[in-house]
């Protein structure tokens, strides 16, 4: 079922903490580029033994054979909530090739070999801007904020969120321990939630909240939690 949907915010990280959040996130965003740029040479490097030798109509058959050969194209649907096929070489197979046509239809153009300029690496101590698939990430020094911005569409937050950097930024976040000036809230809506016509209904909500109240609120949580489980089971020493 579709639902269309956005969510958007800031987030200021403690000032101790602020340096290595930063730098670790942005160190693991340069790591992974780096290590598709070296996979990508060796996908460039079987695509071209492929098609050494072969001029025209043939070389381009050889190109369409190597690439269904080395790399399976990415269908992305989800049916009844279930992602059906995932292909993690997308990417490189888009450092490699040019496709054009889709299916059987489908015809590719090997680029030239990819070099590291053309990564989009970030210097590790300055502000620093990313375009995932579905969000926007911003680091900012001067508020030692990071901001995240879902642009309104079908699913997108969800979809924002299963990015591989999305999943390593909010890892970060669950591990802050937030100050009092700290902290910060994600908000957003949804089709169905404006569609709530009663008084008050259908406003933008918190999707997410960074704070020390609401890290005391959880872990006062989590206590009594263990504790009833505790207790449920008779605690220790009981005689039966």
């Amino acid at each position: 079922m579709s639902c269309y949907n956005w969510e958007s915010g800031s987030i200021k990280l403690p000032s101790k903490d602020w340096a290595k959040f930063r730098t670790d996130l942005l160190k693991a965003w340069n790591n992974h580029y780096l290590s598709n740029l070296e996979k990508a040479k060796r996908a460039h490097k079987e695509l071209t033994a492929a098609c050494k030798g072969k001029r025209g109509s043939k070389r381009a058959e050889a190109l369409k054979a190597a690439v269904a050969k080395r790399f399976t194209r990415r269908e992305y649907c989800r049916l009844n909530q279930r992602t059906l096929d995932k292909d993690v070489d997308t990417d490189i197979r888009e450092m490699v090739v040019t496709q054009s046509g889709w299916g059987n239809n489908a015809t590719y153009t090997l680029k030239p070999l990819p070099k590291k300029k053309d990564l989009p690496l970030k210097a590790t101590s300055k502000d620093a801007e990313m375009h995932l698939s579905d969000a926007y990430v911003k680091f900012e020094n001067g508020t030692k904020s990071v901001h995240w911005d879902v642009s309104e569409n079908n699913r997108a937050v969800e979809h924002a969120h299963e990015h591989w950097f999305a999943q390593l930024l909010f890892t970060a976040l669950g591990k802050v321990e937030w100050t009092r000036n700290s902290g910060g809230t994600l908000v957003g809506n949804d089709e169905y939630n404006r569609d709530n016509r009663d008084s008050g209904g259908g406003g933008n909500y918190t999707t997410s909240e960074f704070s020390q109240a609401k890290q005391k609120r959880d872990r006062e949580y989590a206590r009594q939690s263990r504790a009833h489980s505790y207790g449920s089971l008779g605690g220790y020493g009981r005689r039966f």
